[in-house]
């Protein structure tokens, strides 16, 4: 079944992951209050100076949410709204940047990327250097669902940090699922792990490849509902 988005898309029904916006077990708390985001970079009103709360003036890229939030959380930037905790970002079109968040001193905690699609393979997020990850994750108990990434040739399609650089990266409780990795041959890989733990990794489809340090990060089925 597929849940129409006003003037944007669809979203397909996918299985509910506790605590996470855009599924059918969300946070009661929180989800319904926090600000919801649009980005279509092929959109006529794309644009990272939108607030991109509303679907006919999307921003053009996800990078434009997170830099804004981050701004705002260091006090050099002044612009809202920004992500808050459980704020969705729901993108349609092909993502063709590679996107890193801040630490989560500067990120709020359980956001939710979701890709708006017609198909499983599509939105395509095929990023834009072939040797930096198309997600790097810093922060805590983000939801990446419903996208195609295509393999990188130098880097993981989605790279999970944990106390790499410092104290305040921490991708802990991540969950990535209902994905397509495409494009993935012998020694690349699709999800990277810094030693996250508690990470739910649920029905993605193909070569999804975890190279991971102490502790693993693991598969898992879905939480019980």
């Amino acid at each position: 079944m597929l849940t129409q988005l006003p003037n944007f898309g669809f979203i397909s029904a996918r299985e509910g992951v506790l605590g996470f916006a855009g599924t059918s077990a969300e946070a009661r708390t929180g989800a319904a209050d926090a600000p919801i985001f649009y980005v279509d970079s092929g959109h006529a009103n794309a644009s990272d100076n939108n607030d991109g709360t509303d679907p006919l003036y999307p921003l053009a890229t996800i990078q434009g949410i997170i830099d804004r939030t981050a701004a705002l959380a260091a006090g050099t930037g002044t612009r809202e709204p920004v992500l808050e905790n459980y704020s969705t970002i729901y993108v349609s079109g092909t993502v063709s940047e590679d996107v890193q968040t801040g630490d989560y001193t500067q990120m709020p905690s359980y956001v939710s990327i979701i890709g708006v699609r017609p198909s499983r393979y599509s939105p395509v997020w095929e990023g834009s250097d072939a040797d930096t990850p198309s997600l790097d994750l810093r922060c805590l108990g983000w939801r990446v669902s419903g996208f195609r990434f295509t393999g990188k040739t130098g880097a993981a399609c989605i790279v999970l940090r944990h106390t790499d650089t410092g104290a305040n990266d921490i991708a802990i409780r991540t969950v990535i699922d209902h994905n397509y990795f495409d494009g993935l041959t012998t020694g690349l890989r699709g999800i990277e792990s810094h030693g996250c733990y508690d990470v739910w990794i649920v029905a993605n489809t193909l070569c999804c490849l975890i190279t991971s340090a102490t502790p693993p990060c693991v598969w898992k089925s879905p939480p019980p509902r």
